[in-house]
């Protein structure tokens, strides 16, 4: 029983220190959270799961004190936030430990009008910084990692949620307001190995001011109709399980008849607003 509890102590006391340095350092950086997060989920993360020793379970009670120095990190990285406008709270940490290394989507301080968050209007405020260092982020888009929604290489709900697959199927022509540095708006399928390309399902928001970047996922308020005439095979599409494959498929599907559709045009309006006020003080 000595022993056990020596080597439980000794794994707690490492846990706190993985990331101890790097969390009272006066302004951690990007690169310094994820370094953090990935060490000390090395060493937490077995003990969220089953069969649970007693060293799992003492692994477990430190849980809440990893994840408060952590999610400080954050908020120092990210700075004050205040509550946009449609939800409610201070926000939190969008930590997840009991997923695999890489699907951990970008970090930040998220924001969501109900549970469960992926079938309500989300928004996740971050920095252009931890989205260049996400470990999610293909390598050769670090030096631009904005490219990721400007080409629509990935939806909101991919990369925030990450355990998701997703095809964009269109881009929404909306303004850029004053005080916004960029903007991209984007409808998108998504689902866990079936995709096809219609309906969209989900509105993905992309807006930077200055450093700081918001990314929302958003349920379209007008629904998309279950079929459209658009010059491609939609039930063929059904069966194509790779997002590169599928890509121009819906971009096809979109321009050949997708983006007429009064869903679509409501999805413009949607994600203008959503923007517009995001510019507002």
């Amino acid at each position: 029983m000595y022993a056990l509890a020596t080597r439980v102590g000794i794994v707690i006391a490492g846990v706190v220190l993985l990331f101890s340095a790097t969390a009272s350092a006066q302004q951690p950086s990007a690169a310094d959270f994820y370094a953090a997060y990935a060490r000390a989920r090395e060493k937490i993360q077995p003990a969220l799961f089953v069969p649970r020793t007693q060293e799992q379970a003492t692994l477990a009670e430190t849980l809440p004190k990893v994840e408060g120095e952590l999610e400080a990190m954050v908020w120092r990285i990210v700075g004050p936030v205040s509550t946009p406008k449609g939800f409610t709270g201070t926000g939190r940490w969008n930590s997840d430990w009991d997923l695999a290394p890489r699907e951990k989507g970008v970090s930040g301080i998220e924001f969501s009008q109900g549970e469960p968050m992926a079938d309500y209007p989300y928004l996740l405020v971050s920095t252009t910084a931890l989205l260049r260092e996400w470990p999610g982020l293909p390598p050769d888009l670090r030096a631009d990692p904005e490219a990721v929604f400007r080409d629509g290489l990935l939806s909101a709900k991919e990369v925030v949620f990450k355990g998701v697959w997703s095809v964009t199927v269109g881009f929404l022509p909306i303004d850029t307001p004053a005080g916004i540095d960029a903007a991209f708006a984007s409808v998108s399928t998504s689902g866990n190995g079936f995709l096809g390309i219609w309906p969209p399902r989900s509105i993905s928001i992309y807006v930077r001011k200055a450093d700081r970047i918001y990314i929302a996922d958003l349920p379209p308020a007008v629904k998309f109709p279950p079929t459209v005439s658009c010059g491609v095979d939609l039930r063929a599409a059904e069966d194509v399980v790779d997002p590169i494959v599928l890509r121009p498929l819906a971009k096809q599907c979109w321009e050949g008849g997708g983006k007429a559709q009064p869903a679509s045009v409501a999805a413009v309006q949607q994600a203008q607003k959503f923007v517009d006020d995001l510019a507002r003080p």
